[in-house]
C-alpha cells in the first residue's frame, strides 16, 4: 500500500433547512439587544458583518477588491453554503482571527453572543430539529473552533483551493487572507508509533495530544508511508488492541479463551468489584485512557473498529438506558436474565409453598452470578436467597450489571473524553447516531451487498471509464467476497475495515496501471494492483480474466498488510 500526502474532505449539507420558531433562552444581564427570534438572523448578521470586513480591508490594508462594489445582502444569501458556516464565519470574524483590524465589529459581538447562545440551545435541546449534517458541523465548531470547523467542510483537497474556500464562504473578493486560512489548517500533530507495540504508543500519544488543537498525524517506524492512510490505519489497529482479554475491559474476558473478547452481543464495562482491589486503579487508567481514544476519534471522524454495544452509548451520553432493566439485561446478557426471568416465574407461582422451595433448592445466595466474590449486599455471601428475598436479589443483580457496577469506569472514561473536548458537547447527538459516528456500519454485515451499492463508490480515471472490463470485473469480484474479505479490502483502500457515517470520502478512484503489459497472459508478468490510502486511489492493471484480477488483488490485500510503503 502506498500512501501520499494529505488530503481533507467532507461531507456537507448543500441547502439550508427551513426555518421554525425556536424556544429562546433568557436574555443574559447586561445585553441591551434583543434576543433573535428565529435563525435567519445569523443570515442578517452574515449580511451585515461582510460589508464591515470589507471596508476595513479596503481602507486599512490597501488590497484591491473584485470589481470595486461592496457584496449587496442579496449576493451573500446567495453565496451562503448554509447555516452553520454562517455561524462560524462571525464566530471568526468576532474572534479576530482575519488578519486586519476590526474595531468597528464590535457591537456586532454583543449580537452574536445571543444568536450563538440560541443556536447551541436548539441543537443540545431540540436535536430533532436540526439535521445531522449541522450538527456535526456545530460539534465541530465547539470542538475545533470555528476556524478550523469551516475549512474541515471544504468539499475538496486544500491543495491549492483558497479560490473555492472563499467562494464557498462568501468571501470571493477577499484574495489574500483566505490563502492564510489554507495554510492554517495543513499544520497537523506529526506523531511516530510502533506497530509492535501500538498500544503503549497510543497511550503515550493521547496523554500528550489529548488537548491538542492540531489534527494527529501518525506514521509508523520504519515506513515511509505518511498522511490520511497510515493516522486511520492506527485507529484501527488501536480499536483491535482494545478488545485484548488481557486488558480486563469488557464483559466475557474470562468466558472463553482467546488473546481478544468476543463478545457476540457488543462490547460492554465488566463490574468493577469483579476485579481484584489492586487491579482497580489500572483499569480505571486504561478506561480514561479509552475515553481519550474515543474523543480523538471523534473529534477526527476516525471510523473505529470496535463492535461495542449499542447501550453503551446511552452511558456515554451520561443517559439512563431505555427500557425495562429486564430487556436491557437480556441485550447485555441474555444467560443472566433467563437465570432472574425463571426466578420471577417462580415468585409467580400461585403455590407460595412449592416457589419457596424452588428458590431455596437453587442454593444462591447475595453475590453476583458467576463472580462470588463480588456481593451485591453487606455480607451478602452469607445472605442465602429465599422466597422473600428473591425479588430484591433479581433488582440489584440488574442494577449492578446495568448501573451501580460500572460507574466508576463510566467516570474515568468520560474524564479521558473531557480531556479532549467538553463532554456537553456530545448531547447535539442520539446514541443511535453516535454509534453510527464512531462505529459506522455493523462488522458482521457485508459492506457492499449490490454492484450498484459498489458502483456508486468508484470513480474511474485516467484509462479507466465505467464499462472498461477491468472495472467491471473488479465490481464482480468484490460483491462476491465474503463479509470478512470486504472488510479487508476496504482496509485495504482506506486504512479502516468499517464504512463510515455517509460512506468513503473520497470515493474510490480506479486507474489503469502497467500499460506497457498489455497483451501479456502470464499471471508472474503482470504486477499486483497497488493502492494510495490518502486519496482512496486504486491502480489496477488490465488482467486477462477476472480470476486473476481476484488472485492479485487478495494477494496484494494479504501482502500489503502491516506496511505503508511509497509506490
Amino acid at each position: 500500500r502506498a500512501s501520499g500526502g494529505v488530503a481533507t474532505s467532507s461531507s456537507s449539507s448543500s441547502s439550508s433547512p427551513g426555518v421554525v420558531p425556536f424556544p429562546i433562552p433568557p436574555p443574559r444581564s447586561g445585553r441591551h439587544h434583543p434576543v433573535p427570534e428565529r435563525l435567519e438572523t445569523v443570515l442578517k448578521l452574515k449580511a451585515l458583518a461582510l460589508p464591515l470586513v470589507q471596508a476595513v480591508i479596503a481602507g486599512g490594508s490597501g488590497k484591491e477588491q473584485r470589481g470595486g462594489d461592496t457584496p449587496g445582502a442579496e449576493d451573500v444569501n446567495e453565496t451562503l453554503h448554509d447555516q452553520a458556516l454562517c455561524s462560524a464565519l462571525i464566530h471568526d470574524l468576532h474572534g479576530n482571527t482575519l488578519p486586519i483590524a476590526m474595531p468597528c465589529m464590535r457591537p456586532l459581538a454583543d449580537i452574536y453572543g445571543d444568536c450563538r447562545r440560541t443556536a447551541r440551545h436548539v441543537a443540545q435541546n431540540h436535536p430533532a430539529l436540526v439535521p445531522l449534517a449541522l450538527r456535526i458541523q456545530h460539534f465541530d465548531t465547539m470542538a475545533y473552533g470555528a476556524r478550523l470547523a469551516m475549512l474541515r467542510h471544504v468539499q475538496c483537497p486544500l491543495g491549492g483551493t483558497a479560490s473555492a474556500l472563499r467562494s464557498m464562504i462568501g468571501l470571493a473578493w477577499l484574495r489574500s487572507s483566505g490563502g492564510m486560512w489554507v495554510r492554517h489548517v495543513q499544520k497537523k500533530q506529526k506523531c511516530a508509533v510502533s506497530r509492535e507495540n501500538v498500544l503503549h504508543c497510543a497511550e503515550v500519544l493521547l496523554h500528550k495530544h489529548a488537548s491538542n488543537p492540531l489534527p494527529l498525524d501518525v506514521y509508523f517506524h520504519g515506513e515511509p508511508g505518511t498522511g490520511l492512510g497510515p493516522t486511520t490505519e492506527f485507529f484501527a489497529l488501536v480499536s483491535r488492541e482494545c478488545q485484548r482479554r488481557a486488558l480486563g475491559l469488557w464483559r466475557g474476558c474470562g468466558d472463553s479463551e482467546g488473546e481478544y473478547v468476543h463478545n457476540p452481543n457488543g462490547l460492554f464495562p465488566e463490574v468493577i468489584a469483579c476485579y481484584p482491589p489492586a487491579a482497580r486503579a489500572r483499569v480505571l487508567q486504561r478506561y480514561t485512557f479509552f475515553g481519550r481514544f474515543l474523543g480523538r476519534a471523534l473529534r477526527e471522524w476516525k471510523v473505529l473498529d470496535l463492535p461495542l454495544h449499542p447501550l453503551f452509548f446511552h452511558l456515554l451520553l451520561g443517559r439512563p438506558i431505555t427500557g425495562t432493566p429486564s430487556a436491557s439485561l437480556a441485550q447485555i446478557e441474555p444467560a443472566y436474565e433467563r437465570g432472574l426471568a425463571h426466578i420471577e416465574a417462580l415468585l409467580a407461582l400461585p403455590d407460595q409453598g412449592d416457589a419457596a422451595a424452588q428458590i431455596e433448592a437453587l442454593e444462591m445466595d447475595f453475590t453476583l452470578p458467576g463472580a462470588p466474590g463480588v456481593e451485591l449486599i453487606p455480607n451478602g455471601a452469607d445472605t442465602p436467597l429465599t422466597y422473600d428475598n428473591a425479588a430484591a436479589y433479581v433488582q440489584f443483580v440488574r442494577a449492578m450489571i446495568l448501573n451501580h457496577g460500572i460507574q466508576q469506569q463510566m467516570k474515568a472514561l468520560l474524564d479521558g473524553v473531557h480531556d479532549v473536548f467538553p463532554v456537553s458537547c456530545l448531547q447535539i447527538f442520539s446514541p443511535d447516531e453516535l454509534h453510527m459516528l464512531l462505529c459506522g456500519k455493523n462488522a458482521h454485515q457485508r459492506v457492499w451487498e449490490t454492484a450498484q451499492q459498489l458502483n456508486g463508490d468508484i470513480i474511474c480515471n485516467h484509462g479507466y471509464s465505467r464499462t472498461s472490463a477491468p472495472v467491471l470485473q473488479l465490481i464482480d469480484v468484490v460483491v462476491e467476497m465474503t463479509a470478512e474479505e470486504q472488510r479487508h479490502f476496504l482496509s485495504f483502500i482506506s486504512g479502516s475495515p468499517r464504512m463510515p457515517l455517509g460512506g468513503l470520502v473520497p470515493k474510490i478512484t480506479v486507474v489503469r496501471r502497467g500499460a506497457e503489459f498489455d497483451g501479456l497472459a502470464g499471471n508472474g508478468d503482470v504486477p499486483l494492483p497497488s493502492v494510495n490510502t490518502c486519496f482512496h486511489y486504486l491502480k489496477l492493471p488490465p488482467y486477462p480474466s477476472k480470476a486473476v484480477l481476484r488472485e492479485k488483488l487478495l494477494t496484494a490485500i494479504n501482502d500489503g498488510r502491516g506496511s505503508f510503503d511509497l509506490s
